[in-house]
C-alpha cells in the first residue's frame, strides 16, 4: 500500500465515516498484509483500533537482535509495547517463539522472554503456543523461563 492509498483512506475516513462493519470486512481481507494494516493504523484512531486486533492476533518472536533503535531484540520491543499499551495484550491469540538456542547464553541477552510469557499467561487469552528451538533439554532452560512456559501452558484457552 503506498502513500496515495493512505491519503485516499484518510479522506474517506474523514468524509464518509464508513461503518465499522464494512471496515472490518476490508481489514479481514488484508489480515495477512501486515504493512497495509500498519498503514491503516496511521489513518485514524478508529482504523487503528480496528486494525490492532489483526496485527497482534499472531505474534512470532525470534531471538536474533534486530538493528532497531537501541538494538533492542524483537522480544524486548514487544514486551515494551505491551507494557506501554496493555490493551494490546487482549488481541494476542497465537504465540510462536523461534530460537536456535534457548540456553543460558541466549537467556542472558533475552531476559524479557520470561516476563513476556508471564504477561501473556496472566492475561489468559492465548489459544496456541509454539516453541521452536534446537534440541535443548528442558533442564537446560533457565528456571525463570521454565516457570513462565509452565504458566502459559496452564492457560484455560490453550488448545
Amino acid at each position: 500500500m503506498d502513500w496515495r492509498i493512505l491519503k485516499i483512506l484518510h479522506k474517506v475516513d474523514l468524509q464518509l465515516r464508513l461503518p465499522p462493519e464494512l471496515l472490518l470486512v476490508i481489514l479481514h481481507h488484508l489480515r495477512f498484509d501486515r504493512n497495509a494494516l500498519r498503514q491503516f493504523c496511521l489513518v485514524s484512531r478508529q482504523l487503528r483500533s480496528l486494525s490492532q486486533p489483526f496485527i497482534f492476533e499472531h505474534i512470532s518472536v525470534g531471538t536474533q537482535a534486530t538493528r532497531q533503535i537501541k538494538s533492542r531484540s524483537p522480544c524486548s520491543s514487544l514486551y515494551e509495547t505491551l507494557c506501554q499499551s496493555p490493551h494490546i495484550v487482549t488481541h494476542i491469540r497465537h504465540v510462536d517463539i523461534v530460537s536456535p538456542r534457548l540456553g543460558p547464553t541466549w537467556n542472558a541477552r533475552e531476559s524479557t522472554l520470561p516476563l513476556l510469557l508471564t504477561l501473556l499467561a496472566d492475561a489468559e487469552i492465548v489459544r496456541t503456543f509454539r516453541l521452536r528451538c534446537s534440541s535443548e533439554s528442558w533442564g537446560d532452560l533457565p528456571l525463570e523461563l521454565q516457570h513462565s512456559i509452565q504458566l502459559l501452558l496452564k492457560s484455560p484457552l490453550l488448545a
